[in-house]
């Protein structure tokens, strides 16, 4: 039987009132996309010509326009919209949709790469991205020059969406989300340094060192097979941002134990969230509050992660899907009754971002202290590495051919004769991959 939440975002489904937001339209997919193109032509000289198929304030055309032409242009279309206005400025876009984007494309945006859900609570209803891809792919193979580049913005904004940790935590977030919002408001203020053009070859993960929690059968199949994201592939372009995203976002903390109360394990989560004195408790503590019905772990700065699960709230953070320990932390505004406005601030962070903290780590060694933002901590980091992945995918795709290798037709040749369920539950979990630093 559906649960309340999930029968409720699925008669909106149907009813097509329910939209799930990504980076927004009219500032963050156009201006990663205009900095990863810069980035690839500074870096590389030979592609200077994709400046040209950059919109600019030198070509105004009227509302009525078709253009499906430039860019950064297909980076805003991707997000269908039922009209124009609602979803760019037909200033800049025109009024036209491409008849290559399908409605309530947002559908097709999601990629938890844990679990391989589109969007949590829809089950498989919705394609994910990873799948997704290949049909956009297949638009950038067959349209013509002028059209070519404009499929490749759709392309750059599935990349830059797997770089949102909504995206890659499976997050249905129809009325917005923190990280989003923020990233769209303080955008022009949000100073990143992107270096590298990355790609699977070069900056793909890999499965060389297979840490905790991996099966003997898991283990064999890796060493027979590994997991082909270091395959320069269309689909490697969004399957490594969504585990890179998903291994940031997601922080260890332990077994919590409603019984320890404010004592909590030592853990990732806890240290970012230390707990305060008795006069303002503030950080990650078991709390029971039977007045209000608030029943659960408690993190002042972020809010209740209800535990039994209540049909009268809504967690604000929770347990990651199938991966048991390791948490997911969706409100980042904060309590600024207690910050004075300045949102959520974790005492700590990963030294290296991208690191997935495991139990037996030294957390001494593996985190440092932080006084940022959380918001602009992510967008941040989120920010630079979309843009490397993006420009790198744009060097991919400018040698595109029809025989291009797909890493994920190789890897379900591999497995056509194996039980791809039970493979799938022990071998795509996050616990399989190292990052390659």
């Amino acid at each position: 039987m559906l649960s309340t939440k999930r029968l409720i975002i699925s008669l909106l489904l149907i009813m097509g009132t329910y939209t799930v937001y990504g980076w927004d339209n009219n500032i963050t997919h156009p201006g990663l996309t205009w900095k990863a193109v810069h980035l690839l032509a500074d870096n590389k000289p030979e592609y200077n010509y994709l400046i040209n198929y950059l919109w600019d304030e030198a070509n105004p055309i009227l509302p009525e326009t078709i253009q499906i032409k430039y860019i950064n242009e297909g980076a805003v279309k991707e997000d269908y919209a039922t009209r124009a206005a609602k979803g760019w400025m037909t200033d800049k876009w025109g009024g036209i949709q491409s008849s290559k984007v399908p409605q309530l494309s947002w559908r097709r945006h999601g990629y938890n790469p844990n679990t391989g859900l589109s969007w949590k609570h829809l089950g498989h209803f919705c394609k994910n991205t990873m799948k997704y891809s290949g049909d956009v792919w297949n638009d950038i193979l067959s349209s013509s020059l002028q059209h070519k580049h404009f499929h490749r913005g759709r392309f750059a904004h599935l990349i830059q969406d797997m770089f949102s940790k909504a995206h890659a935590h499976a997050d249905v977030h129809g009325f917005g989300d923190d990280l989003e919002q923020y990233g769209m408001e303080n955008y022009a203020t949000i100073q990143i340094f992107p270096t590298e053009i990355r790609k699977p070859s070069t900056h793909g993960l890999h499965d060389i060192t297979i840490p905790f929690a991996c099966s003997d059968e898991a283990r064999n199949y890796l060493e027979n097979n590994g997991r082909n994201l270091r395959i320069d592939s269309y689909d490697n372009f969004i399957k490594n941002p969504a585990w890179e995203t998903y291994y940031m976002t997601s922080f260890y903390g332990g077994f919590l134990d409603p019984t320890r109360g404010d004592e909590q394990p030592d853990s990732e989560l806890k240290r970012m969230f230390p707990y305060g004195d008795e006069e303002m408790p503030s950080g990650l503590r078991y709390s029971n509050n039977d007045f209000f019905s608030n029943v659960g772990f408690l993190i002042n700065d972020v809010g209740y992660f209800y535990q039994p699960k209540s049909i009268f709230h809504h967690s604000e953070w929770w347990e990651c899907t199938d991966d048991d320990h390791y948490f997911y932390i969706k409100n980042m505004d904060g309590d600024k009754t207690i910050h004075d406005g300045r949102g959520c601030v974790p005492a700590v962070f990963k030294r290296n971002h991208f690191n997935r903290i495991k139990p037996d780590d030294n957390l001494h060694e593996m985190l440092v202290e932080n006084e940022t933002d959380f918001r602009l901590l992510l967008c941040k980091i989120l920010f630079t590495r979309a843009v490397e992945w993006t420009a790198g995918f744009l060097e991919y795709a400018n040698g595109a051919r029809e025989t291009a290798t797909s890493a994920f037709r190789i890897e379900e040749e591999h497995r056509e004769n194996e039980d791809v369920t039970k493979i799938k539950r022990k071998v795509q979990g996050p616990d399989v991959i190292q990052y390659n630093i």
